[in-house]
Protein backbone atom coordinates (compact mmCIF):
# COMPACT_ATOMS: atom_id res chain seq x y z
CA UNK A 1 0.00 0.00 0.00
CA UNK A 2 1.45 3.17 -0.79
CA UNK A 3 2.51 5.42 1.92
CA UNK A 4 2.73 9.58 2.00
CA UNK A 5 4.91 10.73 4.69
CA UNK A 6 3.49 13.68 7.39
CA UNK A 7 5.99 16.42 5.64
CA UNK A 8 4.17 15.05 1.56
CA UNK A 9 0.83 15.80 3.58
CA UNK A 10 1.62 19.12 4.30
CA UNK A 11 3.12 20.05 0.84
CA UNK A 12 0.12 19.39 -0.84
CA UNK A 13 -2.04 20.67 1.39
CA UNK A 14 -0.09 24.14 1.69
CA UNK A 15 0.23 23.87 -2.21
CA UNK A 16 -4.12 23.21 -2.63
CA UNK A 17 -4.87 26.02 -0.11
CA UNK A 18 -2.75 28.79 -2.12
CA UNK A 19 -3.92 27.85 -5.59
CA UNK A 20 -7.45 27.44 -3.66
CA UNK A 21 -7.44 31.27 -2.54
CA UNK A 22 -5.43 32.55 -5.91
CA UNK A 23 -8.78 30.48 -7.30
CA UNK A 24 -11.24 32.56 -5.02
CA UNK A 25 -9.55 35.78 -5.42
CA UNK A 26 -9.25 35.16 -9.60
CA UNK A 27 -13.14 34.50 -9.56
CA UNK A 28 -14.43 38.50 -9.91
CA UNK A 29 -12.35 39.22 -12.49
CA UNK A 30 -12.72 35.61 -14.52
CA UNK A 31 -16.98 36.53 -14.27
CA UNK A 32 -16.17 39.71 -15.74
CA UNK A 33 -14.41 38.16 -18.30
CA UNK A 34 -17.40 35.97 -19.18
CA UNK A 35 -19.70 38.87 -18.83
CA UNK A 36 -17.80 41.07 -21.38
CA UNK A 37 -18.10 38.03 -23.78
CA UNK A 38 -21.82 37.64 -23.30
CA UNK A 39 -22.25 41.18 -23.90
CA UNK A 40 -20.12 40.99 -27.08
CA UNK A 41 -22.09 38.20 -28.72
CA UNK A 42 -25.35 39.98 -27.37
CA UNK A 43 -24.38 43.14 -29.41
CA UNK A 44 -23.31 41.04 -32.67
CA UNK A 45 -26.47 39.37 -32.27
CA UNK A 46 -28.18 42.81 -32.70
CA UNK A 47 -27.06 43.74 -36.29
CA UNK A 48 -25.02 43.04 -39.09
CA UNK A 49 -21.63 45.23 -37.69
CA UNK A 50 -20.94 46.93 -34.91
CA UNK A 51 -18.46 49.90 -34.09
CA UNK A 52 -17.43 50.02 -30.38
CA UNK A 53 -15.95 52.93 -27.83
CA UNK A 54 -16.51 55.80 -30.20
CA UNK A 55 -17.35 59.24 -29.83
CA UNK A 56 -18.99 61.95 -32.23
CA UNK A 57 -19.25 65.73 -31.92
CA UNK A 58 -22.76 66.91 -30.60
CA UNK A 59 -23.08 69.55 -32.30
CA UNK A 60 -22.37 72.21 -29.50
CA UNK A 61 -18.01 72.12 -29.53
CA UNK A 62 -18.57 68.61 -28.01
CA UNK A 63 -18.44 65.15 -27.67
CA UNK A 64 -20.60 62.70 -27.53
CA UNK A 65 -19.32 59.32 -25.95
CA UNK A 66 -21.08 55.59 -27.38
CA UNK A 67 -20.42 52.32 -26.37
CA UNK A 68 -21.70 50.74 -29.47
CA UNK A 69 -22.96 51.70 -32.73
CA UNK A 70 -24.63 49.25 -34.47
CA UNK A 71 -25.81 48.53 -37.72
CA UNK A 72 -28.95 46.63 -38.53
CA UNK A 73 -30.73 45.95 -42.30
CA UNK A 74 -33.24 49.34 -41.81
CA UNK A 75 -31.47 51.42 -39.27
CA UNK A 76 -28.39 52.42 -36.79
CA UNK A 77 -28.21 51.43 -33.22
CA UNK A 78 -27.13 53.56 -29.85
CA UNK A 79 -25.99 51.20 -27.48
CA UNK A 80 -25.03 51.86 -23.89
CA UNK A 81 -24.11 49.40 -21.36
CA UNK A 82 -24.16 49.17 -18.19
CA UNK A 83 -22.58 46.25 -15.90
CA UNK A 84 -24.32 45.98 -12.85
CA UNK A 85 -25.62 42.82 -10.54
CA UNK A 86 -28.43 42.32 -8.30
CA UNK A 87 -31.89 43.96 -8.77
CA UNK A 88 -32.15 47.14 -10.46
CA UNK A 89 -35.89 49.58 -9.52
CA UNK A 90 -36.02 51.79 -12.81
CA UNK A 91 -38.41 54.06 -15.16
CA UNK A 92 -38.42 56.13 -17.62
CA UNK A 93 -38.93 59.53 -16.02
CA UNK A 94 -37.33 58.76 -12.43
CA UNK A 95 -34.35 60.88 -12.11
CA UNK A 96 -32.01 57.97 -10.46
CA UNK A 97 -32.26 54.55 -10.44
CA UNK A 98 -31.65 52.12 -7.36
CA UNK A 99 -29.56 48.98 -7.81
CA UNK A 100 -29.90 46.50 -4.60
CA UNK A 101 -26.85 44.13 -4.35
CA UNK A 102 -26.77 42.15 -0.85
CA UNK A 103 -29.65 43.84 0.99
CA UNK A 104 -27.16 47.13 0.03
CA UNK A 105 -28.70 49.39 -2.24
CA UNK A 106 -27.36 52.12 -4.65
CA UNK A 107 -28.35 54.98 -6.50
CA UNK A 108 -27.26 55.88 -10.26
CA UNK A 109 -28.49 58.22 -12.44
CA UNK A 110 -30.96 57.23 -14.87
CA UNK A 111 -28.43 56.31 -18.10
CA UNK A 112 -31.30 56.56 -20.89
CA UNK A 113 -30.69 60.35 -21.52
CA UNK A 114 -26.80 60.10 -22.07
CA UNK A 115 -28.17 56.89 -24.63
CA UNK A 116 -30.27 59.53 -26.20
CA UNK A 117 -27.63 61.45 -26.87
CA UNK A 118 -25.85 59.65 -28.73
CA UNK A 119 -29.25 59.22 -30.55
CA UNK A 120 -29.36 62.42 -31.46
CA UNK A 121 -25.74 62.87 -32.32
CA UNK A 122 -25.92 60.10 -35.08
CA UNK A 123 -29.11 61.51 -36.24
CA UNK A 124 -28.28 65.00 -36.98
CA UNK A 125 -25.28 63.17 -38.98
CA UNK A 126 -28.01 61.22 -40.79
CA UNK A 127 -31.15 62.85 -40.98
CA UNK A 128 -32.71 61.10 -43.40
CA UNK A 129 -32.15 57.32 -41.28
CA UNK A 130 -33.65 55.81 -38.64
CA UNK A 131 -31.51 55.75 -35.44
CA UNK A 132 -32.77 54.00 -32.47
CA UNK A 133 -31.65 53.53 -28.96
CA UNK A 134 -31.07 50.86 -26.49
CA UNK A 135 -29.74 50.40 -23.04
CA UNK A 136 -28.21 46.71 -22.39
CA UNK A 137 -28.07 45.15 -18.84
CA UNK A 138 -25.14 42.38 -18.29
CA UNK A 139 -27.19 39.46 -17.36
CA UNK A 140 -26.25 39.38 -13.75
CA UNK A 141 -29.24 41.96 -12.96
CA UNK A 142 -33.22 41.75 -13.04
CA UNK A 143 -36.05 43.77 -12.67
CA UNK A 144 -38.18 42.86 -10.42
CA UNK A 145 -40.93 46.11 -11.36
CA UNK A 146 -40.49 45.39 -15.39
CA UNK A 147 -38.11 47.17 -17.46
CA UNK A 148 -38.43 50.59 -18.99
CA UNK A 149 -38.69 51.17 -23.02
CA UNK A 150 -35.49 50.39 -24.72
CA UNK A 151 -33.71 48.60 -21.52
CA UNK A 152 -32.81 45.38 -22.51
CA UNK A 153 -31.08 41.98 -21.01
CA UNK A 154 -28.93 39.81 -23.11
CA UNK A 155 -32.18 37.22 -22.91
CA UNK A 156 -34.18 39.85 -24.86
CA UNK A 157 -31.85 39.79 -27.96
CA UNK A 158 -32.61 36.41 -29.99
CA UNK A 159 -31.05 35.37 -33.28
CA UNK A 160 -28.95 37.60 -35.92
CA UNK A 161 -30.86 40.34 -36.91
CA UNK A 162 -30.76 39.81 -40.30
CA UNK A 163 -27.55 40.05 -42.46
CA UNK A 164 -25.36 42.26 -44.61
CA UNK A 165 -26.66 42.05 -48.34
CA UNK A 166 -30.40 42.74 -46.33
CA UNK A 167 -29.33 45.96 -45.73
CA UNK A 168 -31.25 48.97 -47.44
CA UNK A 169 -28.60 50.97 -49.50
CA UNK A 170 -29.31 54.34 -48.00
CA UNK A 171 -28.44 52.84 -44.61
CA UNK A 172 -25.32 51.40 -45.73
CA UNK A 173 -24.30 54.71 -46.83
CA UNK A 174 -24.98 56.46 -43.78
CA UNK A 175 -23.13 53.91 -41.92
CA UNK A 176 -19.95 54.47 -44.55
CA UNK A 177 -20.49 57.80 -43.65
CA UNK A 178 -20.92 57.28 -39.90
CA UNK A 179 -17.69 55.21 -39.52
CA UNK A 180 -15.77 57.87 -41.10
CA UNK A 181 -17.04 60.97 -38.50
CA UNK A 182 -16.48 58.42 -35.37
CA UNK A 183 -13.21 58.47 -33.77
CA UNK A 184 -11.79 56.05 -31.19
CA UNK A 185 -12.18 57.29 -27.56
CA UNK A 186 -9.26 58.33 -25.88
CA UNK A 187 -7.09 55.26 -24.67
CA UNK A 188 -7.03 57.29 -21.52
CA UNK A 189 -10.43 57.76 -20.52
CA UNK A 190 -10.85 54.11 -21.17
CA UNK A 191 -7.95 53.47 -18.78
CA UNK A 192 -9.84 55.98 -16.08
CA UNK A 193 -13.16 54.69 -16.45
CA UNK A 194 -12.03 50.44 -16.20
CA UNK A 195 -10.25 52.12 -12.73
CA UNK A 196 -13.55 53.49 -11.85
CA UNK A 197 -15.67 50.50 -12.72
CA UNK A 198 -12.54 47.97 -11.80
CA UNK A 199 -14.57 46.86 -8.59
CA UNK A 200 -11.06 45.80 -7.26
CA UNK A 201 -10.55 43.46 -10.06
CA UNK A 202 -6.76 44.70 -10.36
CA UNK A 203 -5.77 44.35 -7.18
CA UNK A 204 -7.45 40.53 -6.55
CA UNK A 205 -5.21 39.36 -9.91
CA UNK A 206 -2.02 41.30 -8.34
CA UNK A 207 -3.00 39.22 -5.40
CA UNK A 208 -3.88 35.59 -7.17
CA UNK A 209 -0.53 35.99 -8.81
CA UNK A 210 1.69 36.72 -6.11
CA UNK A 211 -0.35 33.97 -4.34
CA UNK A 212 0.66 31.40 -7.74
CA UNK A 213 4.19 32.70 -7.85
CA UNK A 214 4.43 31.80 -3.93
CA UNK A 215 3.24 28.30 -4.45
CA UNK A 216 5.99 27.48 -7.12
CA UNK A 217 7.79 28.82 -4.58
CA UNK A 218 7.23 26.80 -1.79
CA UNK A 219 6.98 23.47 -4.32
CA UNK A 220 10.34 24.71 -5.83
CA UNK A 221 11.85 25.05 -2.25
CA UNK A 222 10.82 21.32 -0.88
CA UNK A 223 11.54 19.70 -4.03
CA UNK A 224 14.94 21.04 -4.20
CA UNK A 225 15.48 21.38 -0.59
CA UNK A 226 13.88 18.88 1.24
CA UNK A 227 13.44 16.28 -1.50
CA UNK A 228 9.56 16.00 -0.69
CA UNK A 229 8.31 15.65 -4.23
Amino acid sequence: MLSISAETLVTASVALLLLLVAGLMLTPYLRRVAEERQIRRVICRMGVALKRDVMLDDGMDGKVFIDYLVLTPAAVVVVGVRRLQGVVFAAESMEQWANVVTNRSYKFDNPLPAVEVGVAAVQQLLPNIKVAGRLLFSGAVSFPKGKPENVLLPVDVGTQEGKRKDVQASVEQGWNLLAQRCEPIPEQYLRDVAVIDDGGCSHRINVAVLLLIANIGWLGWRLLFNGML
